[in-house]
């Protein structure tokens, strides 16, 4: 046994699990081998982890590698994401381990920076792509593909076989999956542009509610849970904290919560029903499905950046850092479903699969601004800066439609 097998075992064992747990002895028992026999190669989890992260950007570097400078020559930004998305695509459905990691490391943990940099040193200058966009502003094509291409792999491994094993694809398969993938960044859900250029932007953001819960009282105790997350984020929001919010004891709160999970699951459900009602209210001031499907997903947004603590939960559950012991309900999610449009597309997919795109780029939107951008952020109910238009129109037309 030496490092390398370590480190690929690492990769398959923690993977079908989705990386929430990274259990030594677990590891060990699928290498057959002792704890001790490990430590003889790697000091500690934290440097087996690092040495995974090295290995993920070797491999996905090498790979990647010669078709940068094929994407920054051809010609147009359309063309270069088709190449991109068709490449990486590529590489994850062939690599399902090395997905799931980069899920939980770029998304989750928030090394994407770190990572830019590092993948330099394979000549893939991130910078250099983003200068295709032009002068088009934040946020780019060239991010919303990339965040569209990693919701999209993962639907496909959803719909093709869910959770954990060790699914494989033949490369039939994945051309098809990777043809479907490339058809909705480039071309979205398929909307008329001229439709989409003629809407009155400004008329409907004036149309969204003016408040967000409208003869609404907050949840005491769940009000406590929120703040707790504010000040320290979901993963060390703890039981102690809120008690000290709440002015109970840690002891009473678990006639309220079951544990931790048990507390970040209620306050995640309680939100999303919000969210739900907000938005359903501001589709109904909608004529038609354009309308209709701007001003649900507008009122998301809202909703995420006037409560900045709900959408860090947002942010750190998208990619399963937490294990919510609460389902929500379906109807919960169908924030589009009364919508015809809409409802014929979640039938291709996974169910709701509209609602968890739009979503999905939305929390990216917000949690990952460069510059200036992060100023703007979290604006109020009904205010626009042309972020969310451009977000708007990427899902409804694609990347060719902008």
């Amino acid at each position: 046994m030496n490092k390398m097998e370590i480190v690929k075992a690492a990769f398959t064992v923690w993977g079908r699990k989705f990386f929430r747990t990274t259990s030594l002895t677990e590891l060990a028992g699928e290498l057959g081998v002792t704890k001790p026999a490990l430590y003889r190669h790697f000091p500690s989890k934290k440097a087996l982890l690092d040495a995974m992260y090295e290995y993920y950007l070797d491999t996905y570097g090498v790979y990647i590698k010669p078709y940068i400078e094929e994407v920054l020559t051809a010609g147009d930004i359309v063309q270069g994401l088709r190449i991109l998305i068709r490449t990486m695509t590529g590489f994850n459905f062939r690599n399902r381990y090395l997905f799931i990691f980069s899920l939980v490391q770029r998304h989750g943990d928030g090394r994407a920076c770190a990572i830019t940099g590092e993948f330099r040193r394979w000549g893939i200058d991130i910078p250099r792509l983003e200068a295709l966009e032009g002068k088009g502003g934040y946020p780019y094509r060239l991010h919303l593909a990339l965040a569209s291409q990693a919701f999209f792999v993962a639907a496909q491994f959803k719909k093709c076989g869910g959770g954990g094993g060790d699914m494989k694809f033949s490369e039939k398969k994945i051309e098809k999956l990777s043809s479907y993938v490339e058809e909705k960044i480039l071309r979205g859900l398929g909307f008329n542009k001229e439709a989409v250029d003629v809407l009155d932007f400004d008329a409907l953001e004036s149309l969204l509610p003016r408040t967000l819960f409208d003869g609404e009282a907050d949840d005491g105790l769940l009000k406590a849970v929120a703040g707790a997350v504010a000040e320290a984020g979901p993963w060390n929001a703890s039981m102690e904290m809120v008690a000290r919010r709440s002015g109970l004891s840690k002891s009473s709160l678990y006639s309220h919560f079951k544990n931790r999970q048990d507390m970040m699951a209620q306050l995640f459900l309680l939100e999303l029903e919000r969210m739900h009602r907000y938005a359903r209210t501001s589709i109904e001031r909608g004529r038609g499905p354009l309308e209709q499907f701007y001003l649900g997903l507008l009122a998301i947004a809202d909703y995420l950046r006037s409560r900045p603590e709900i959408l860090i939960t947002m942010d750190w559950v998208k990619t399963r850092r937490i294990e919510l012991d609460i389902t929500p309900e379906q109807d919960t999610l169908a924030i589009f479903s009364d919508i015809p449009a809409i409802a014929r597309l979640d039938k291709e997919l996974v169910p709701n699969w509209v609602f968890y795109w739009t979503l999905f780029l939305i929390i990216t939107t917000l949690v990952s601004p460069p510059g200036d951008a992060k100023k703007r952020r979290l604006k109020g109910p009904g205010t626009s800066d042309g972020v969310f238009r451009k977000v708007f129109r990427f899902i409804a037309l694609g990347a060719e439609g902008l």
